[in-house]
């Protein structure tokens, strides 16, 4: 990995490598996607490094905060879609979706005690921190944290602060080796992916997607948006959309009021929180495949 890469990697516990393990084990908890995904570059390349399959596993539990039906429907139609991909390319994607019947307690404990060592999203707000903690307790392997929450690593900016105006100098100084050390758009994940057999029944894509979600003990009075689609396809559409439609105005109507069709928002944010879109995605096609560094004020 790049010199500058290394800011991004956490080292969430002080156990060894396990050499004799049987894969490299990603745990992909925020960055719900196969491209522009930090947290897989470091996996695929310590699967390549110890000469080991890379193993995927995405999950989905049941009682996390503000659980309810819309935000189920988005993620599962991400996992979806990584499924349908996965059996494509025949990627090792090991995906579980908790069900009253089957909690999934210790799952990913399971599986880490078979692995080399265990990467995961080092998202620093909602249930991650917590789970890493745990896992990081728990396995038997080494566990590493990537973060690939911006552009550039939150490691390299400092103490927080309290205003856009204080942050934005921060980035502008190392958006040029930032950009240069972004993540892969088209990793090859292929390349690490000797088949190997899950241990447990991996979740399977239920034909009537919403009866599924329905049939599940969550909320129901945050409804299913239909026009509002997760995955990575869906938002790299909303992505095309913004870039050649929206973004020409963007400066002066981002605000105003309006129907979500119609106004200059980019409506992405569901698509960036959920991890089915990276920032890295965002800013190649808003800059384009042509800029360079001088055009850029990065005073």
């Amino acid at each position: 990995m790049a010199n500058f890469n290394d800011a991004r990697v956490r080292q969430a516990n002080e156990n060894p490598i396990q050499k004799s393990g049987k894969y490299v084990l990603y745990w992909m908890q925020m960055y719900r996607r196969f491209e522009s995904n930090h947290a897989l570059d470091y996996a695929i390349a310590m699967a390549k490094y110890y000469a080991k399959p890379l193993v995927i596993c995405e999950g989905l539990k049941l009682n996390y905060p503000w659980a309810s039906v819309r935000f189920h429907q988005f993620i599962l139609e991400g996992m979806a879609e990584n499924a349908a991909k996965a059996k494509e390319y025949s990627y090792n994607y090991w995906p579980f979706v908790e069900t009253p019947g089957n909690s999934g307690h210790g799952l990913v404990k399971q599986l880490a005690d078979d692995a080399v060592m265990l990467v995961t999203d080092d998202y620093p707000q909602f249930i991650v921190p917590a789970q890493i903690r745990s896992i990081a307790a728990k396995a038997k392997c080494r566990v590493v944290a990537i973060d690939g929450n911006s552009v550039t690593p939150l490691s390299l900016l400092g103490k927080p602060t309290a205003a856009a105006a204080h942050l934005r100098p921060k980035w502008h100084k190392l958006f040029a080796e930032a950009w240069a050390n972004r993540s892969n758009p088209t990793p090859d994940i292929a390349a690490v992916s000797k088949p190997v057999k899950a241990p447990f029944e991996t979740w399977k894509v239920p034909d009537d997607l919403t009866a599924f979600v329905h049939s599940l003990p969550l909320d129901k009075s945050v409804p299913i948006v239909p026009s509002w689609k997760g995955g990575a396809t869906a938002g790299k559409a909303m992505l095309d959309e913004f870039v050649t439609n929206k973004l020409p105005k963007y400066a002066d109507e981002r605000s105003e009021p309006d129907d979500p069709k119609k106004n200059s928002a980019s409506g992405l944010s569901a698509h960036l929180h959920y991890g089915h879109l990276g920032i890295d995605d965002v800013i190649a096609a808003v800059l384009g495949p042509d800029w360079t560094d001088a055009e850029l004020n990065l005073k």
